[in-house]
């Protein structure tokens, strides 16, 4: 069983889980106010393995599964079988960063929650996209763009939506994990910048 496997069953089940049972995503989102007051900082990472509504959850696992199973291998081929733990690593963490400006900016903010696993998602996507940039993305399996310009698009839209979105849905999570997987694999691996920059000019 694969390390995509695993986490795309984690979230389905916890997902499902959190459906229909009273109070479970209460205590799991990511929730500022009570991060900070309570100190309640798992929120940060148990927030990705919840997701408010049926379609929220589908749309998260089915992405996770069709590009974390590509970055896995990925991982796998030059790491060896260490590869798994890196993405499973990579992915966590990314979950965490992406929550972290809104913990920041809505500490103050009783109000204000959030949860899915849309911001580790979007870090999956980017990796894709660094690894295989002029790879073709279809959109509605219809639409076909270029991996690299896809997510290009992506932070674009995100960081106008952070903004002046009023849709309810964290654009500052999907921007934030965008960049910050990335910037983890590089972190890690910094040499494969060159093997990353060397995609891109093909």
């Amino acid at each position: 069983m694969t390390a995509t496997e695993i986490l795309v069953g984690l979230i389905v089940v916890l997902s499902i889980a959190g459906f229909y049972t009273s109070g479970l995503i209460a205590k799991m989102k990511h929730y500022p106010y009570r991060e900070w007051r309570y100190g309640e900082w798992y929120r940060l990472l148990t927030a990705g393995f919840f997701h408010v509504d049926w379609i929220h959850l589908l749309i998260n696992a089915w992405v996770l599964w069709e590009f974390g199973r590509v970055i896995e291998a990925q991982f796998v081929r030059q790491e060896g079988p260490m590869g798994q733990w890196i993405f499973v690593g990579v992915f966590l963490l990314t979950v965490v960063l992406a929550n972290i400006p809104t913990a920041v900016m809505y500490r103050g903010r009783p109000l204000y929650s959030a949860v899915g696993a849309s911001g580790g998602v979007s870090g999956i996507v980017a990796l894709f996209a660094l690894f295989y940039p002029w790879q073709k993305i279809y959109l509605y399996g219809i639409i076909g763009i270029h991996s690299v310009v896809a997510v290009v698009l992506y932070l674009a839209y995100s960081a106008w939506a952070a903004r002046h979105a009023r849709d309810g849905v964290d654009h500052y999570a999907h921007f934030f994990g965008t960049v910050a997987a990335p910037l983890l694999v590089l972190v890690y691996r910094p040499e494969w910048v060159m093997e990353l920059l060397d995609n891109l000019m093909r």
